[in-house]
């Protein structure tokens, strides 16, 4: 019979994970990266389904998830890998987010619940006793909805039971309960005005050519990045997944394509133009292309934009992935 057993309670320090993940990676891909986070948090999924088998087991019960891949599989080799490519589906920090979330609530069960109390499957009142614990500790009144968000998506991952908890008004309650603690919203957030665009393209177009200038360089490619996520209307992280090699300027635009976006996982490729254009009259483009060409390697294909710059600004940090 196959075994799939292992356990593991704490939360970990993320910068710990990150570090591991780094480790594990080709330096220089943003792909390979991203996958060894999403295996980071992969394996933290596949603990926690072996803390749902045990408690599960312990009714008497058997976990539909790991019945199909045992059934699945022929060898124990592959069952873990099956279980493992399961538990990576989806963005590393939704993983996260959901992961931190059901952690929390596994600990306050553990250390305030019932002896009998569990959260495979996590029953709706344990729900609401830990948000009435958190709203005494002063929560903002979007964590109710969050936490509830996390818990069924952890338990339709791992095929618990969770269409007790879509129904029940309870958390609900709390999150109007919290209402009064909603501020007003203003439209408050800094915005770069016409002013200080034209300056920023200043920058970029006229700083200074000496090829030993390392810092005015570095100084320039951040800029000339920000300038192309207004232009072309662009996510950071979508313009971060794009390939610097494939990037080309022509008449009236840069041109790019992200690999990956928030609305695109298949990678099917999404096309995105920047303006070349300024408000300035200073053709900050042209600079910033060739400049980014000089970054690369004869020959080489980086799958992002931008090597991370030290944190002085001073030099790139090759093989660093801007994050």
């Amino acid at each position: 019979r196959l075994s799939l057993v292992g356990s593991e309670m704490c939360i970990r320090d993320s910068f710990r994970l990150e570090a591991a993940a780094r480790r594990t990676t080709a330096a220089g891909s943003l792909e390979d990266l991203e996958r060894a986070r999403r295996e980071v948090w992969g394996q933290r999924m596949v603990r926690l389904v072996a803390r749902a088998k045990m408690a599960v087991e312990k009714r008497g019960e058997h976990l539909t998830l790991l019945t199909d891949i045992v059934n699945s599989c022929e060898t124990q080799a592959e069952a873990e890998r099956l279980l493992l490519d399961t538990m990576m589906m989806g963005a590393w920090r939704t993983l996260r987010a959901h992961v931190y979330v059901f952690a929390r609530l596994e600990l306050f069960v553990r250390d305030y619940g019932h002896r009998t109390e569990t959260v495979f499957p996590c029953k709706a009142s344990t729900v609401v006793k830990y948000l009435l614990h958190l709203r005494n500790q002063g929560i903002k009144p979007s964590v109710p909805a969050s936490v509830k968000a996390s818990v069924i998506w952890v338990h339709r991952r791992i095929q618990l039971p969770f269409q007790h908890l879509l129904e029940t008004p309870l958390v609900d309650a709390i999150s109007s309960s919290l209402a009064h603690l909603k501020a007003a919203k203003f439209d408050d957030r800094w915005v770069l005005s016409a002013e200080n665009v034209a300056r920023l393209e200043n920058y970029v177009a006229n700083q200074s050519d000496d090829a030993n200038d390392r810092p005015a360089m570095v100084r320039v490619l951040v800029g000339g990045f920000f300038l192309i996520m207004l232009y072309a209307t662009i996510r950071f992280d979508d313009l971060l997944h794009s390939a610097a090699d494939v990037i080309e300027l022509v008449a009236g635009a840069l041109l790019g394509v992200a690999w990956q976006t928030k609305v695109d996982r298949r990678r099917k490729g999404t096309k995105c133009s920047a303006s070349h254009g300024s408000i300035s009259g200073e053709d900050w483009a042209k600079r910033w292309h060739r400049l980014l060409r000089e970054t690369l390697a004869p020959g080489e294909e980086r799958d992002y934009v931008l090597p991370a710059p030290s944190p002085d600004l001073k030099r790139l940090r090759y093989g660093v992935v801007l994050d």
